[in-house]
């Protein structure tokens, strides 16, 4: 049997069709049936299954937010009891637009930044990083419909300077509606 839907994502979200038939085999494994796909029949003339094969992009800029990083890599796994599988497809950056980084660099220095230029903030550096991720797949000739999970580690920053004896250093991270 081929599973025909989509994996469940939040709303708004790609949902993206992959290894479904890796995930039937845990699912099978979780319910007490696993077969290997040597042994097992299936409507697909008995040939074996794919396995895991994820492209993932992972995203993140640094401290001096000068660039937005990228890595792509292929993780792959014949079954759910063989190894684990990666392989650094392509690295590179896009350099951090200066407008925003100006923009982070004064929230910075204030002692107390007011929530609302906060969000704003958090809504730009996500536009930002999406925006960045079409440049950085168009540049390798990548399709952004090819990637199975980006996962970003958006850009941290601290909210308050120097705090008050007995209370401790806020932070957050920017980035989160990519």
């Amino acid at each position: 049997m081929v599973m025909n839907r989509l994996i469940p994502a939040p709303k708004g979200r790609v949902r993206t069709r992959i290894g479904h038939r890796y995930l039937e085999a845990l699912q099978s494994k979780a319910d007490g049936g696993y077969q290997s796909s040597s042994s097992s029949s299936s409507d697909d003339g008995g040939q074996s299954s794919p396995g895991l094969s994820l492209l993932i992009l992972g995203i993140t800029s640094g401290t001096a937010m000068d660039d937005i990083d990228f890595a792509l890599c292929r993780y792959t796994q014949e079954s759910p009891e063989a190894p684990l599988h990666l392989d650094l497809i392509q690295y590179d950056s896009v350099v951090m637009p200066s407008k925003l980084r100006s923009e982070i660099l004064s929230l910075l220095r204030e002692d107390a930044a007011p929530p609302s230029m906060l969000s704003q903030m958090d809504s730009e550096m996500g536009h930002t990083f999406a925006n960045a991720i079409h440049i950085f797949a168009h540049k390798h000739g990548i399709s952004v419909d090819d990637i199975d999970l980006i996962g970003s580690g958006g850009q941290l920053i601290t909210l308050t300077g120097a705090p008050p004896r007995g209370q401790h250093r806020s932070n957050m991270c920017l980035g989160k509606e990519l």
